[in-house]
């Protein structure tokens, strides 16, 4: 022992919330899932949010909605932070087919809050 105790090493996590805009007409029944890191965290409806614990870094956020996805999000987060992104389908109702077909790395869209 050094000094007369032991010392715990704490580390203070951060957050990631993603929330999804109540309006719009497509994808209003199905949910999204939450990919951060390449692993599943959850999945978000319309209208909601969802709140995970993170490590403080570099991370990367995507959706995924069965075939289709968003582009991939680099953000990075401090200890104690809630890093917040905004999630909504991408382009127009009238340019599922396209984003479906051509397009699906762009079918939906996340962005971070500020």
């Amino acid at each position: 022992m050094f000094g007369g105790g032991q010392h715990a090493l704490v580390t203070e996590m951060a957050h990631l919330r993603v929330e999804r805009a109540a309006d719009g007409f497509r994808d209003r029944f199905r949910s999204y899932a939450v990919i951060l890191d390449g692993r599943a965290v959850g999945r978000v409806k319309r209208g909601q949010a969802i709140e995970v614990a993170v490590s403080p870094g570099l991370h990367v956020a995507m959706l995924k909605l069965d075939w289709c996805s968003s582009p991939q999000l680099t953000f990075s987060v401090s200890p104690g932070e809630v890093a917040v992104l905004a999630c909504h389908p991408g382009g127009s109702l009238l340019s599922v087919p396209w984003h479906a077909l051509f397009a699906r790395g762009r079918y939906l869209a996340i962005d971070r809050i500020e």
